[in-house]
Formats: structure tokens, C-alpha cells, sequence
């Protein structure tokens, strides 16, 4: 009997379901809740077990220390510790090292991630500072934990960091040999090779940390450290995202910390701050620099003492002064902040500022109403600029009256305020300038080079104090315009043309200088040393700028630099003076006013009173001088002229008729003038004055020569002396008279005597 079983199969939809009693934070199901809460307690724990290896030697950080101790770094200096090759310890000291430098490559394999970060950290430190540490590191087989194979962006960065710190040998080589090397053997080599150093990405930030080393070495000139930090602010400026910010932070805060208030260097470093626009680059990436703040821009402090007999306050010191350097810094990051360049809209702006921000700039002039006040006053009216140049500030006069009112609001509180504390002496978060009365003042210190001489439309003479009598030979007097550049430090940045470039003015703003014949536009250019810095004026595309040496010979360069503006235009928020009518030929805030012999009539109160003073009393008298001394000699060449002709008029009839040449006799006649041998005679006008001042006088006759014509050059045709002056070229005025009587002659002669030469 057959069977036959079959059983039909069904396919069944299921569902996956999870049944777990399991803690684990990621898990849905009961106990998740406690499990996050032991989560959080593990880690509270961990942290605080990490802490206390830390206080006992057990983690990264106290075996770095260990470290830097077995290899001396209390006791060896920044020079020694970069000295090649690496100093050679004892056996046991290198054995002791290697064991802590094993260590330490360990705990960059914790499962921690602050121990890790820590451990990375060290290991960058360590490497980049000294060389004996880095050749060990070099030489450890553990190398591969410093691999950049991690996920988080924090710990790929700083184990990137780490390997390139040990592995980067020519880089450390070559900032080794920057510090090591002599202050008298620097070439032009120098500010090169750092620079291309910190700008490269893969190496800025150990070439940053060698600046930072390099500001702490006392062998390295002062010089050279300023000339470190202001190529380390050039290349950071320009590109943020390829610098190590905290480092750079560390190094403008080691150099703050080492400057005393109105140190010259400091207020270089600020003009730099300034010409770099550092402002507004600090207002973006404010966070970064929380320590540099209060160290650049301080509240200043005025110490008071208070007579316990009469209550009379009496003002000690000011400290923390640096409102007059950082003033245009202050100005800048605020109106990069505020997004306005109106004193009050600033004021209303850190009224609501977000509380990050607030926290970071707490105790600064930055959040101050007083110190902004000030910096708008001192920015905007003026500031002294020290160095080979004097600079003008000219931009939005308009802001003075509300600083000013605020300023004079603060000193009317404070004044009728009783006086806080019981203290003999108390710190007022207040200025010096408010409780002086010299110390406000408006004048500026003005920068009238370039000098410009136009003659109509046409651009003449260029140069510091060109506008000498050469400009009075081209053109007449009365058609000549001097105009003075008007400009400052922040405004100003050099293009530099080499032996094999040449100008281009595109992507850039020249200073305009003028217009040619030909309608094209000149601009502003600055020699180098061998033409003694002289001004002149260069084409786009130029390739060589002729100068004028100081002997008044054109001399072609092929190295120069063309002034132009550090930025757009288009990008300034405030006003400028270009606005005031009278400007000519502007390039963005910067122009040209005219001097002489009209003068612009808001010219003295945009340059104030130091400058203007000083041009009023150095340019202004000289051209004049130029042009009395002109019209004076252009009359005297006129009168003589005219002598001449009326002369020849009057005597042409009657030495016709007595020439036995007849027409053809007077080009035999004409004899050359008197050359006068005295001290610097080269003009018709000085002539006369060299013969008042006994000057040796020898009459020459050439035969066919032009020239002055007296009555010692005029032989006696009548007498036979045409003869006589064929014979000798040296014909004395006795020895005409000798040849006869000739009336005609005496007339000429009284009719000469009345000439004036």
C-alpha cells in the first residue's frame, strides 16, 4: 500500500526581536537608563583616577617632565639645547631617557582620549625643542603608534603633528641654523628662507614653535627676534588656516610681556599691527587669542593717593598705558565686531554682545566706554607715528564731536563722584588723558613727501624736493602747481619690481601720481639706496623707473617699489577726507592738495597744526624762493635783450654806410660776450652782481660769434682797427682808443653805460 506523505511548505513572515537585560547604552531595551548612569559615573571615576596618576608620575605630562629633567633642560639653554650635533650624555642618563621617552610613546595608545591628546602633545613639545630628545625618538622602533590611523579629528591632527615633529629633520636644521647662527653673519637670504618655512602647511606650525624658542633666546639680537615676530604676523595675516593660532597667540604674548610701555619697539609692533589691518583678522578669530587681549589692549590704571589731612587726591602713575599705540586696532576690531564704524553703534553693540565674547574681552579696553571713546579720538584726529617717516591720519573727521562729548561726560562723573574705598590709594578704571588737559590735543604729525609740480595739465617734476629751479625751466612761473600726497602708515604697503619683473598694476591699487602727455597714468615710485631713495614716477608695465640723482642726472634702475594701497578701496566703512572738495587724483582715502601758489583751504585742518606748521615753514619758503630767484633772472634776461636790440637798431645805419664789406661786413663785426669769472655765476642775473663783487672780466672777440655786445667788443672800422682785431683776439679798451677820435663811437658808449645788466 502506497504512501504517499506530502506536506505543503508556507512561507512565514517574521519579525527579529530583541530580549536583553544588557546595560549597554546603545541597546534599546530595560536597563538602558542604568546603564547610562554607570556610563557616566565610570567615566567621573576614570577621570578623576587619571588626575590623581597625574599629581603621583603616572601619566603623560609628569613623564614629559621627567624627561626634560634627565636631560637638563633647567640647566642648558635654548642655544645649547639646539646645538648639532646633540649633546652626548652619560650611559646611564641615555638609558634612563630612552626608558621615560618609551613610556611616554605608550600612553599615545590609551584608550583615554585626554591621555592620548596629552601624550601627542608632549611628544611634539619635546621633539621640536630639543635635538637630542628628537634623535631618540627617531631612532625608537614604536614609531608606527604615532601613525596618523585615527578617526577622531582631534587625535589625527595632533598624531600628524607628532610624526612630522620628529621626521621633519630639515626643517629643524634649518631654524637650528637661523638661532645658532651669529647676529653679523644674517644675508638677504634670511627673511626668505623663514618665510617660505612658515608658509608651508606641512611645516608652519614647527617653524611657529621655533619662533616662539627663538623670542625666549637671549644670544639672538633683539632686532632679529622683532624681525622674526613681524614675518611670523605677515605670513599668519595673509593665510590663518595653515598656522598653529595658539602658538602664535603664546609668541605675540611673550613678546607683550617683554616690552615696557612706550617702548619704541612696542609702538612699532603696533604701526604693524595696524598697517596688517590686525583688527579685523583679531575679530574674527577672536577666540584664539584669549590671552594676547588683555596684554595688548588694557585698561589703563591711574594710582591715586588721597592726603589723609586735607583729602587731596593726588596722582602717582598711570599704568597699563597703550591706548595711544592700540588705538587703530581697537577702532578696527570693533567695527569688524559691530559691523558699524559709528562710535555709538559700537557702544550699543557691546551693551548686547553675546556672553563668549563678553568673557573673553572682560577687562579690556575693548568693553570699556571711556578707553573706546579715547581710541576714536587718538585714531581718528591723529597718531604719532615715530621712524624715518611722519604719517598723517585723515580719515572721518566727523567721529571727534561724540568722542568728545563722551569724554567730557566721563570727566564731568567722575569729577563731581565721591571718591570709593577707605583705602589710602585705589586703581580708577580710568585714562591719564582725562585727568590732563595737554595731553587731548588734535595735531598731527604729517607726511608732505611726495612732492608733484604740475605745469597745466601736463605732470612735471616728481620727488621729495624736486621742485627746484629745474621746474622753472620748462614751464613759466605762473603756470606751475605743487600738490603734497597726503597719507599714513595704515593706508601704504611697497610693490617690489626685481631685475627680472616688471610693474603690474593690475590686482592692485597704485598710488596715482599723475597723467603723461600722452594721457597715460603715472604712479607713485621709491628708489633704493643707490639712487638715495628718491621719488619718481613709473608707467604700467614698467620694467625700469629713471631717478634723479642728487646731482641732477637721470640714472635708470631696474629695482624699485610702487606705493599702493594695503586694500580695497571698496572695503573701507569710514569716511574719508578725499571727500572734502579741493582733492585731486585720489586713490581710495589717499590724494593730492594743492600747496602752491594756491593753497587748498582745508589743507591745515586736515593736516593739523604740527604738520602744517612744519610744511609752512620747510616747503613753502623754498618755492618761493624758486620763484623770486626765476622771475628775477627772467626780468634781467628780458632787459638785457632789450638793450641789445635797441642797441643794433640804433647803430645799424651808420656802421652800413662805414663798413667797407658793406651788408656782408656786420658778421665780421659781431664779437662774443664778456666771460665773467666769478663765484657760481650761471645766469644773466648773476652777471651783474659778479661785476659788482670785483669778478675777473676777459673780453673775447670771436668772429662770427653771438653774444652780449658792449663797446670794448666794437672796433673803429674808420681807423683801420678791423685790421687790428683780425690780428689779435684780445683787444683792450685802451687800445681802441688809440686808433682816433670817433664821435660816433662816444655816443654808443654813453648809450651802452646806460644799460642795465
Amino acid at each position: 500500500m502506497p504512501y504517499n506523505y506530502h506536506t505543503q511548505l508556507a512561507r512565514t513572515d517574521t519579525h527579529v526581536s530583541v530580549s536583553t537585560n544588557a546595560t549597554a547604552p546603545n541597546l534599546p531595551g530595560p536597563g538602558r537608563n542604568l546603564g547610562l548612569l554607570l556610563d557616566g559615573v565610570g567615566k567621573r571615576v576614570e577621570s578623576i583616577l587619571n588626575k590623581c596618576a597625574n599629581r603621583i608620575g603616572m601619566g603623560p605630562v609628569p613623564v614629559a617632565q621627567e624627561i626634560r629633567i634627565l636631560s637638563r633642560h633647567n640647566e642648558s639653554t635654548i642655544y645649547e639645547r639646539y646645538s648639532m650635533p646633540p649633546r652626548r650624555l652619560s650611559e646611564k642618563e641615555t638609558k634612563a631617557l630612552k626608558k621615560r621617552c618609551n613610556k611616554l610613546l605608550k600612553f599615545t595608545e590609551s584608550k583615554l582620549l585626554s591621555t592620548q591628546l596629552a601624550a601627542f602633545n608632549e611628544v611634539t613639545e619635546l621633539a621640536i625643542d630639543d635635538s637630542l630628545i628628537r634623535a631618540i625618538f627617531a631612532d625608537y622602533y614604536r614609531l608606527e603608534c604615532l601613525e596618523p590611523k585615527f578617526f577622531e579629528p582631534d587625535l589625527l591632527l595632533t598624531s600628524a603633528k607628532a610624526l612630522a615633529s620628529i621626521e621633519e629633520a630639515e626643517t629643524h636644521k634649518l631654524w637650528s641654523t637661523i638661532i645658532l647662527r651669529s647676529q653679523s653673519s644674517y644675508g638677504s637670504d634670511f627673511e626668505d628662507l623663514a618665510e617660505v618655512s612658515l608658509r608651508n602647511p606641512n611645516t608652519s606650525f614647527i617653524a611657529v614653535r621655533h619662533v616662539l624658542n627663538a623670542k625666549k633666546c637671549v644670544f639672538l639680537g633683539h632686532s632679529l627676534r622683532y624681525l622674526l615676530l613681524l614675518i611670523l604676523m605677515k605670513v599668519a595675516f595673509e593665510n590663518w588656516s595653515n598656522m598653529e593660532l595658539s602658538t602664535v597667540s603664546n609668541c605675540l604674548c611673550e613678546f607683550m610681556r617683554s616690552q615696557k610701555s612706550g617702548h619704541r619697539g612696542l609702538r612699532l609692533f603696533c604701526n604693524r599691527m595696524a598697517g596688517l589691518n590686525g583688527g579685523c583678522r583679531f575679530a574674527r578669530k577672536r577666540h584664539e587669542f584669549a590671552e594676547f587681549f588683555p596684554l595688548f589692549c588694557p585698561i589703563p590704571r591711574v594710582v591715586a593717593e588721597r592726603n589723609t589731612v586735607d583729602s587731596v587726591m593726588t596722582v602717582k602713575e598711570v599704568t597699563n598705558w597703550n591706548l595711544d599705540n592700540c588705538a587703530p586696532f581697537c577702532v578696527a576690531f570693533l567695527t569688524t565686531l559691530s559691523g558699524s564704524a559709528d562710535i555709538y553703534d559700537q557702544l550699543l553693540f557691546i551693551e548686547s554682545i553675546d556672553a563668549a565674547t563678553r568673557r573673553l574681552l572682560e577687562g579690556t579696553a575693548l568693553l570699556d566706554e571711556l578707553c573706546i571713546a579715547y581710541c576714536h579720538l587718538r585714531h581718528f584726529s591723529g597718531v604719532k607715528c615715530y621712524g624715518e617717516h611722519l604719517f598723517i591720519k585723515i580719515s572721518n573727521p566727523h567721529s571727534l564731536p561724540h568722542a568728545m562729548k563722551i569724554l567730557t561726560r566721563g570727566l564731568c562723573e567722575f569729577t563731581i563722584s565721591p571718591i570709593p574705598g577707605r583705602d589710602s590709594r585705589f586703581d580708577l578704571l580710568f585714562f591719564a588723558s582725562i585727568l590732563k588737559t595737554d595731553v587731548v590735543s588734535l595735531s598731527l604729525n604729517c607726511g608732505w613727501t611726495p612732492v608733484r609740480s604740475t605745469s597745466g595739465l601736463n605732470f612735471g617734476e616728481f620727488g621729495r624736493r624736486e621742485t627746484s629751479e629745474e621746474i622753472y625751466r620748462w614751464c613759466p612761473a605762473n603756470n606751475i602747481s605743487i600738490d603734497v600726497l597726503l597719507y599714513d602708515c595704515y593706508h601704504l604697503a611697497y610693490i617690489g619690481v626685481g631685475k627680472a619683473d616688471s610693474f603690474e598694476a593690475t590686482g592692485h591699487f597704485p598710488i596715482l601720481a599723475g597723467y603723461d602727455e600722452s594721457g597715460r597714468a603715472l604712479f607713485c615710485a621709491e628708489g633704493d639706496r643707490s639712487v638715495s631713495w628718491r621719488w619718481t614716477s613709473v608707467l604700467d608695465r614698467s620694467s625700469i623707473a629713471i631717478f634723479k640723482d642728487v646731482f641732477g642726472e637721470q640714472r635708470a634702475s631696474q629695482r624699485f617699489k610702487v606705493l599702493g594701497l594695503r586694500f580695497d578701496p571698496s572695503d573701507i566703512k569710514e569716511d574719508s577726507a578725499s571727500d572734502f572738495e579741493g582733492a585731486k587724483d585720489p586713490t581710495g582715502p589717499l590724494h593730492w592738495r594743492s600747496v602752491w601758489p594756491s593753497e587748498d583751504p582745508s589743507l591745515s585742518y586736515i593736516m593739523g597744526e604740527f604738520g602744517y606748521n612744519r610744511m609752512k615753514e620747510e616747503l613753502i619758503p623754498f618755492l618761493d624762493e624758486c620763484a623770486r630767484s626765476t622771475s628775477y633772472r627772467a626780468d634781467k634776461q628780458e632787459e638785457v635783450e632789450s638793450g641789445i636790440r635797441m642797441f643794433k637798431e640804433d647803430n645799424m645805419d651808420t656802421r652800413t654806410a662805414e663798413s667797407p664789406l658793406g651788408q656782408c661786413g656786420h658778421k665780421y663785426e659781431q664779437v662774443g660776450a664778456s666771460v665773467i669769472r666769478g663765484p657760481g655765476l650761471k645766469s644773466y642775473g648773476e652777471d651783474c652782481d659778479a661785476l659788482h663783487e670785483g669778478g675777473e672780466v676777459e673780453e673775447r672777440k670771436l668772429l662770427g660769434g653771438t653774444g652780449n655786445i658792449n663797446e670794448s667788443s666794437i672796433p673803429d672800422i674808420s681807423s683801420g682797427a678791423l685790421d687790428d682785431h683780425g690780428a689779435s683776439s684780445n683787444c683792450t679798451r685802451e687800445d681802441r682808443l688809440d686808433h682816433g677820435p670817433n664821435t660816433d663811437m662816444s655816443e654808443e658808449r654813453d648809450n651802452e653805460e646806460n644799460i642795465e645788466y
